[in-house]
């Protein structure tokens, strides 16, 4: 303990803060949880960075026109150029949304012209296999009758 107050402010000079702390290098500044997206703490009124209209002083008066006094509870505040980026986000998410069920329409068309493909040469086949069928037994018929009439 004694060697560790005595070498410790020689040493950290020359040591990055994040090391000294034994914090990854990814993790320095980065330590407190993030705030949701779009959503921040302020002092002051619900919307006051935004909502009100900037401060103007007039030339003969010193104080200003729409003056608010800051509340002392931290409130959390949602401003519009907030509002207006999760609305952007929320449209990009319904057009992926429509890209995505209009590519499932387009492979449920093509998955629907392969088993019409299928059914096409399914009959095909089954129709070649009757007509096979029945050449063949015209054939056997024929050939029966010609055997007999020569004997």
């Amino acid at each position: 303990m004694l060697s560790q107050k005595i070498i410790r402010p020689y040493v950290r000079p020359y040591v990055r803060p994040y090391v000294a702390r034994g914090f990854h290098r990814g993790l320095y500044g980065n330590l407190a949880t993030a705030a949701r997206r779009g959503f921040h703490e302020s002092l002051g009124s619900p919307g006051a960075d935004e909502s009100s209209p900037p401060n103007e002083e007039a030339p003969g008066n010193e104080a200003p026109r729409n003056h608010r006094p800051p509340q002392s509870v931290s409130t959390v505040s949602f401003s519009t150029r907030q509002f207006n980026a999760l609305d952007k986000d929320v449209s990009l998410l319904k057009v992926q949304v429509a890209d995505i069920q209009d590519s499932q329409k387009d492979l449920g068309r093509k998955i629907d012209d392969i088993k019409e493909a299928i059914d096409n040469n399914f009959h095909a086949v089954m129709g070649l296999i009757f007509v096979t069928v029945i050449l063949k037994a015209g054939f056997d018929f024929w050939r029966d009758e010609r055997k007999g009439s020569t004997h």
